[in-house]
């Protein structure tokens, strides 16, 4: 916080929203209790109070999303991001955190709708990692195999990332490039709304820090690469993301998926942003004396 405040980006207040798992710390109590832990005083959930509900253009596919309280009425917004990989975008960047991670709880449901798992049986040990990580009671055991109730299941993904033997994928091999083209028409909305405020009212930071080398996955992988620790910035966040995939592919003989353990690529979710005017995949890196 310190850091933060001396570099004077930060007016205040802190703040997160709600994921769409509701336990541990993904709850409101449970965020005031983390942010109060990292001394973070000036807190707040962004999503306690009713949101504020964006139109999309009508060549979006949903009419509408819903921002989260306090990113609605700010001014401005410093948005930091840890980049992880995620199983449906490649990573988790810029632009996950402004179409998805601004949102509020229902938005990011019905984001994450079209994407269900399923389950690649024969790839299936019935090791029971998947079902331990589901918290919404969703995967059933049958003849020591895992199965997925699409009923009960809402997408989140934190089974794929469980399953050591990448078992898991998504049920529908459209509906990720669908999802990502989701997500950049929900961030789409919320840099529109920024650009009729304030000059450079987001700014984004991408922070590239190591990790577990089990976190996530299932295919060897190398993480972050010897001399990527760090972070970049910008005020175009589809330029950022470009910027940090490129680093984490780099020298990586199978590219994304030797970081991730996933197959995925974040290519329509950029190609979508920069279509939609959000920001350009070209960029040129400056590093500070």
């Amino acid at each position: 916080q310190a850091a933060l405040q001396d570099s004077g980006f930060i007016g205040g207040p802190f703040f997160d929203n709600l994921s769409i798992t509701t336990e541990g710390l993904n709850t409101h109590e449970g965020l005031v209790q983390q942010a109060h832990q990292l001394g973070l005083g000036d807190f707040q959930v962004g999503d306690a109070a009713e949101g504020k509900t964006l139109t999309l253009g009508e060549d979006c596919s949903l009419d509408s999303v819903k921002l989260s309280a306090v990113a609605a009425e700010a001014g401005g917004l410093l948005l930091l991001n840890s980049v992880r990989p995620n199983p449906f975008l490649g990573l988790s960047g810029a632009l996950v955190t402004l179409g998805n991670g601004l949102m509020d709880r229902e938005t990011k449901l019905r984001l994450h709708r079209e994407v269900k798992p399923t389950v690649d049986t024969p790839l299936c040990p019935g090791c029971g990692s998947c079902l331990s990580s589901c918290i919404f009671d969703a995967i059933v055991f049958s003849s020591g195999r895992a199965m997925i109730d699409h009923k009960i299941c809402v997408g989140c993904g934190e089974c794929m990332s469980a399953c050591h033997l990448g078992g898991i994928g998504p049920n529908n091999g459209m509906s990720i490039p669908r999802y990502q083209k989701l997500v950049a028409e929900a961030a789409g909305a919320v840099a529109l709304k920024s650009l009729s405020g304030a000059a450079n009212s987001l700014i984004h930071v991408n922070f590239l820090t190591p990790m577990p080398s089990q976190a996530g996955g299932s295919f060897g992988r190398d993480r972050f690469l010897k001399g990527h620790f760090g972070a970049l910035m910008s005020t175009d966040p589809v330029a950022l993301d470009q910027a940090t995939w490129d680093l984490l592919i780099q020298g990586a003989v199978h590219g994304l998926r030797q970081w991730s353990g996933f197959l995925t690529e974040p290519t329509p979710l950029m190609e979508r942003s920069e279509a939609l005017g959000i920001g350009s995949r070209q960029y040129e890196l400056e590093t500070p004396c």
